[in-house]
């Protein structure tokens, strides 16, 4: 089984890859070692690529306690590009 800094690695290289973040959640419900919490996704965020918490908070509160998008999905996106672009 992974690790939690394993799956915080490949979360780092999609997240560098400009994934969605549908292809993240995604990705990190379907990982053994994490249990995909609200707690968890700001600490992947975090370590993963440095997001603020400020910025990873206002995403979160697109989301619900499933992680899934209560907004259209087509604005969780844009938010998640407009946090993303500020990491280059």
């Amino acid at each position: 089984m992974e690790t939690t800094e394993q799956v915080v690695a490949q979360a780092r290289t999609l997240i560098e890859g400009r994934c969605s973040l549908s292809e993240l959640l995604h990705f990190l419900k379907t990982r053994e070692s994490l249990t995909l919490t609200p707690f968890n996704f700001l600490r992947v965020l975090h370590e993963a690529a440095g997001i603020p918490l400020t910025l990873s908070q206002e995403l979160l509160e697109m989301l619900d306690c499933e992680m899934m998008p209560m907004e259209p999905s087509d604005e969780v996106e844009r938010e998640w590009i407009r946090i993303i672009d500020t990491l280059e």
